[in-house]
């Protein structure tokens, strides 16, 4: 039986983490990143710039079961924002479909900055997402775009994934 396999895009330090899980369980496992030199050992790097329309030329030829979108913006300015999470995803998305892949699930991991609560209110799946910054709102709109992605998709909200 073939090898399941991952593509993380965006394989900084949450997606670095999950890499090593994933190969600890003999997964084959690919890492987008710009600079894929800092990749942990056994990913298979793939040197790409989400902000090109261009597909990254090592991008992975085979089966991808997985997706994980897990970027992180470089500026963090609307632009920068919507730079990384909306249109970042949809070049991820379409270089998927140059290359005929569909993966099985689309995990796209989101904010905790998506919630309007900022002061200690308790927050669940039931919260309502209703985002003021520009930051929440734009992760709230590539939230959108990975559910109507075509792939069945997840989003996860994380809490202080800005560092180690």
């Amino acid at each position: 039986m073939p090898k399941a396999s991952a593509l993380i895009v965006g394989c900084g330090d949450v997606g670095s983490r999950l890499a090593t899980q994933l190969l600890a369980n003999d997964w084959q496992v690919y890492g987008l990143r710009r600079s894929i030199e800092r990749l942990p050992e056994g990913v298979i790097g793939v040197a790409g710039d989400l902000f090109s329309e261009a597909c990254p030329a090592q991008w992975p030829t085979g089966h991808i079961d997985y997706l994980v979108y897990s970027t992180a913006a470089t500026d963090h300015d609307e632009a920068g924002y919507q730079a990384a999470y909306v249109e970042g995803l949809k070049h991820t998305l379409s270089w998927l479909k140059q290359h005929g892949q569909q993966p099985k699930r689309l995990l796209f991991v989101s904010s905790s900055g998506v919630y309007v609560q900022k002061d200690g209110e308790w927050v669940d799946e039931s919260s309502p997402a209703q985002a003021t910054s520009y930051s929440g709102r734009i992760m709230l709109e590539a939230e959108q775009v990975a559910l109507r992605s075509g792939i069945p998709a997840s989003v996860v909200r994380l809490t202080g994934i800005y560092g180690p």
